[in-house]
């Protein structure tokens, strides 16, 4: 973060937001930095984060990383990582 708001420190979106501008920029060990944090976020339930850790993960050659984080987003329910899962975790 450039700058930091004591809110932006408790609302996870902010994080995940700035995951995703790595991850749209293919800064992907970054990308997953951010995901990783916006994790540690007890209100973080809705698998987003995890799930674009795993295409970062891919994106960067590390399929078991990558499965590893497929999986967190299924038990977050993300919705559709199943496909993933099946063509990436074999």
């Amino acid at each position: 973060f450039p700058t930091r708001r004591s809110s932006d420190l408790n609302n996870y979106t902010h994080v995940e937001n700035v995951a995703i501008c790595y991850y749209s920029n293919k800064q992907y060990e970054k990308s997953i930095i951010y995901f990783d944090k916006a994790n540690q976020f007890a209100a973080n339930t809705s698998g987003k984060s995890s799930f674009f850790k795993a295409m970062s993960y891919l994106a960067i050659g590390n399929k078991n990383l990558g499965c590893i984080a497929f999986k967190d987003a299924k038990v977050r329910n993300y919705p559709g990582v199943d496909t993933y899962i099946a063509s990436n975790c074999k």
